[in-house]
């Protein structure tokens, strides 16, 4: 059986919908022949996803080295490309820091002058999808979002191995 087109406004509002049930995920990011993997928290606005990560960790040099990720949430893989807003004090990350000190008050309050600070070493990093598929089990399908191309495609049984 062919692959199935769906309806990509339809899709993409069922991803939006499992976004939000969600605040962590499993970020891959790579540099050279080294891929490394760690959870992080983060904050959606559509299918954006939005972190921060002080510019000494090995993910955020790997960012800067390849911006190319993968995040897995539940039943969901996520490709997609990190770009670096600068830092937590900066003015346009303001909206950030309001969501994550309604997100989780007490981690906020451990990092909240740290973050405030001009000089902070703290970035926020936006992800901005590309791909996204959703394993739907027992029923044996993936459904994949092709962000850029606005297109929706359901693959069944044995086709799940065509988007890879």
């Amino acid at each position: 059986m062919s692959p199935t087109q769906l309806d990509y406004e339809k899709l993409k509002q069922q991803v939006q919908k499992q976004l939000g049930k969600h605040k962590h995920g499993v970020l891959a990011t790579a540099e050279g022949d080294f891929v490394t993997a760690r959870q992080i928290m983060f904050i959606c606005d559509g299918l954006t996803m939005t972190f921060i990560t002080t510019n000494t960790t090995r993910k955020y040099k790997q960012i800067v080295v390849n911006p190319k990720v993968a995040v897995a949430i539940g039943n969901m893989q996520i490709e997609g490309v990190a770009s670096i807003k600068g830092r937590t004090s900066d003015s346009d990350n303001a909206w950030f820091l309001k969501i994550f000190e309604e997100m989780e008050p007490d981690i906020y309050e451990g990092h909240r002058d740290e973050c405030l600070n001009p000089e902070t070493p703290w970035r926020v990093i936006e992800i901005a999808p590309k791909r996204i598929a959703l394993f739907v089990s027992p029923d044996n399908y993936l459904d994949v979002l092709d962000v850029d191309e606005k297109t929706a495609t359901r693959y069944l049984g044995r086709e799940l191995v065509a988007p890879y």
